[in-house]
């Protein structure tokens, strides 16, 4: 059975930092993968950071019931969705702000 880690924290207080830092010292581990559809920044890889993918294939993902939690940003009403799909790594990093955290548990148990 896989086992996650949650790191909660504020906007910009190096959560992702945290997560890639334990990730390249322990290659069972492996970051919780969200998607998105604003645009990729420049330091941001595909799959590795973020799904970057455009507003039709997120509807579609999430009509399919295919993230355990979507939000519409505060910023440019871009959209984000917790992906159900953890792949094979038996060990996940999820980043959350800790409201969202919260939410998340009140809504629906995370898949792990």
């Amino acid at each position: 059975m896989a086992k996650a880690i949650i790191i909660c924290g504020s906007t910009g207080s190096g959560k992702t930092s945290l997560c890639k830092y334990v990730c390249s010292k322990h290659e069972s581990i492996q970051i919780f993968c969200k998607s998105t559809t604003r645009p990729r920044r420049k330091e941001e890889y595909d799959g590795i950071d973020y799904n970057f993918i455009d507003v039709d294939s997120f509807n579609s993902m999430n009509i399919s019931n295919a993230f355990v939690h979507v939000k519409v940003g505060d910023y440019n009403n871009y959209l984000y969705g917790i992906n159900g799909n953890r792949g094979q790594s038996p060990i996940f990093i999820l980043t959350l702000r800790l409201f969202l955290f919260i939410l998340v548990l009140l809504c629906r148990e995370l898949p792990v």
